[in-house]
């Protein structure tokens, strides 16, 4: 883990790295949130197709792409997926996505588990039991 990212608690004489939250930007990757937003919206796409029941072919249909595309989306493969499109398909979906900015300005004590200072936040609201 990098000094960046993590920060280190001892105990006794163990020092551990405590993660931010972000398992990309523990990895040290550029554009970590963006990339934590992209896998947290995927994440999301395939509930809501599981939750559905819907095959590929059908989630595809639904979508407007192509099953193949389905397929990339399923097993995490999302270097030609964009976080618009994943938005769109949710969307389509009849899922609500929302875009919460955050301030560049450091909180006087951010929260270890809520979104960095100076960062996007990209929620998509679970769905309420019936």
């Amino acid at each position: 883990m990098t000094a960046m990212t993590a920060k280190a608690r001892k105990i006794g004489t163990l020092e551990l790295d405590v993660p931010s939250g972000n398992a990309y930007a523990d990895m040290g990757l550029p554009d970590a949130s963006l990339l934590q937003a992209r896998g947290r919206l995927a994440v999301r796409l395939a509930q809501e197709i599981a939750q559905r029941g819907l095959t590929q072919m059908q989630a595809a249909r639904a979508l407007g792409i192509a099953q193949p595309r389905v397929s990339e989306i399923l097993n995490a493969r999302l270097k030609k997926v964009s976080i618009e499109a994943l938005m769109l398909y949710l969307n389509k979906l009849g899922v609500d996505v929302r875009i919460e900015p955050q301030p560049l300005a450091r909180r006087a004590r951010p929260s270890p588990r809520g979104p960095k200072p100076g960062h996007t936040r990209v929620s998509v609201p679970s769905r309420r039991a019936a």
